[in-house]
C-alpha cells in the first residue's frame, strides 16, 4: 500500500489470541478486522494489549489495595 498524507490509521487493541487465534486459528478477529480495514485502505497499527487480571496476577505490586478503577482506551 502506498503512503499517502490522507491515510487513515486504525488501531486495534487486542490480546494475543484474538490477533492470532488459538492452536486452530480460531477466535482472530483482531486479524480478521485488520485484514478488512486493510483490503479497503485503511493503515492498521496492532495495540498488544493482556487481561487486567493476568497483569494483576503477574505484578501484584503495580496493584494496591486503594486502587478502585482500571481504566483502558478503548
Amino acid at each position: 500500500m502506498e503512503i499517502s498524507g490522507d491515510c487513515i490509521l486504525v488501531l486495534i487493541q487486542c490480546r494475543d489470541r484474538e490477533w492470532y487465534g488459538d492452536s486452530e486459528g480460531a477466535e482472530a478477529w483482531a486479524r480478521v478486522a485488520a485484514e478488512k480495514c486493510i483490503a479497503n485502505g485503511f493503515a492498521v497499527l496492532r495495540v498488544p494489549t493482556e487481561n487486567w487480571t493476568d497483569v494483576k496476577r503477574d505484578n501484584p505490586s503495580w496493584f494496591t489495595h486503594r486502587q478502585h478503577v482500571i481504566c483502558s482506551i478503548n
